[in-house]
């Protein structure tokens, strides 16, 4: 009887160090400059892309607080028609940072009621930490 050590070891081990290796070249990274619509919007950058539909619009993105103080933000897709007037609105969709990233994704989505002439995403509120002290 031969005893083999070590050998069973090394399968699992190799296999899960190629799992793990695949997974971080498979990974892409988004950055704000890969979407193609940005804007300002009180204390923070939006970037986004947006997918028309017939039955259901929507937006994903990034959003990139401007003052670390801030521990969450709602947003809102709106269905904007030519003259300014919001016609249809989706969301609004939480986003919160618990960690020391400034740039967190969103996705929201919304039902077309027609008319709308463009989509724009907004803040529709946000949040500072709770215990934040607010310098201007």
């Amino acid at each position: 009887m031969r005893i083999r050590r070590g050998r069973r070891a090394r399968v699992p081990v190799l296999t899960v160090g190629l799992l793990l290796a695949g997974c971080a070249i498979g990974t892409a990274v988004t950055r704000p400059a890969d979407f193609p619509l940005h804007a300002l919007d009180q204390q923070f950058n939006l970037h986004w892309r947006f997918t028309p539909g017939d039955d259901r619009a929507r937006a994903e993105g990034l959003v990139e607080r401007r003052h670390v103080e801030i521990a969450d933000v709602w947003l809102q897709l709106v269905g904007v028609d030519g003259a300014g007037h919001i016609v249809s609105v989706g969301g609004p969709v939480h986003v919160h940072w618990a960690g020391g990233w400034d740039v967190l994704p969103f996705a929201i989505a919304l039902t077309p009621r027609g008319g709308e002439a463009r989509f724009e995403v907004r803040v529709a509120s946000f949040a500072y930490r709770e215990g934040a002290v607010i310098r201007d």
